[in-house]
């Protein structure tokens, strides 16, 4: 027997075991990968899966509330709370269509409200009227102006929700002496707005004033004052 024929057939042993050992070790290299990623990826996946189902579940829980939270702040206006209403004894009918004939301090008024400089001025300019349909405990106040609103009431009922350019109010309204005060609460903004609207005894006009009452007392109170005269 060739002695380097021998040798060369142990190299060629040698390398085939190696090969063949190093082989099996990517082999199970790989295999070990493979299940270390399934045991990270599968628990992740099952959480996102878990979140996701949790976030669908807050969503629509907090639509719910939301739907009842607004459901108890809104009076219902079913027909029969609507006839005693419109039935119910008025102290003072101040049904009738009323021009702006004088306004004094308006503007600081709506700039104590954060209502932007030119509309303050549009505002302050112009002569709005102000439509007012009353019966019983029902009152309806339509604003034809700059400041356009339009708010139906009931008189001394529950406070009810109103948004004025994003903002988030509480209304009421109550009997005063020959009028109607109506309170605007801001709900986020530190500060009630009242508006008192009395009736003159000819009928003829309606003094209002109005006022921002801020929480925080070292705020002055800003007043105004307008007065209406009936044209319908």
């Amino acid at each position: 027997m060739n002695p380097l024929s021998s040798v060369e057939s142990s190299f060629v042993s040698v390398a085939i075991a190696a090969i063949c050992l190093g082989y099996g070790a990517k082999t199970i290299q790989l295999e070990e990968i493979s299940e270390n990623v399934d045991n990270l990826i599968m628990p992740l996946y099952r959480n996102l899966v878990i979140l996701y189902l949790a976030l669908r579940i807050y969503d629509k829980l907090k639509a719910t509330i939301e739907k009842r939270i607004s459901a108890k702040a809104v009076p219902p206006h079913d027909d029969e709370a609507m006839r005693l209403a419109k039935n119910a004894e008025q102290p003072v009918d101040l049904t009738g269509t009323f021009k702006l004939i004088k306004n004094e301090n308006f503007g600081p008024f709506l700039a104590a409200q954060g209502v932007p400089w030119a509309l303050r001025g549009a505002a302050n300019a112009a002569r709005p009227t102000h439509k007012i349909t009353h019966q019983g405990n029902m009152i309806t106040i339509a604003i034809k102006g700059p400041l356009k609103s339009s708010s139906t009431y009931t008189i001394g009922g529950e406070p009810v929700p109103a948004r004025i350019r994003g903002r988030r109010f509480e209304d009421s309204v109550s009997y005063i002496e020959s009028g109607v005060c109506t309170t605007k609460r801001a709900c986020d903004d530190g500060y009630v707005v009242k508006v008192d609207r009395v009736l003159s005894p000819d009928k003829n006009e309606i003094r209002m004033k109005s006022s921002v009452v801020f929480d925080d007392e070292s705020k002055e109170k800003i007043e105004s004052f307008q007065l209406f005269q009936r044209v319908e």
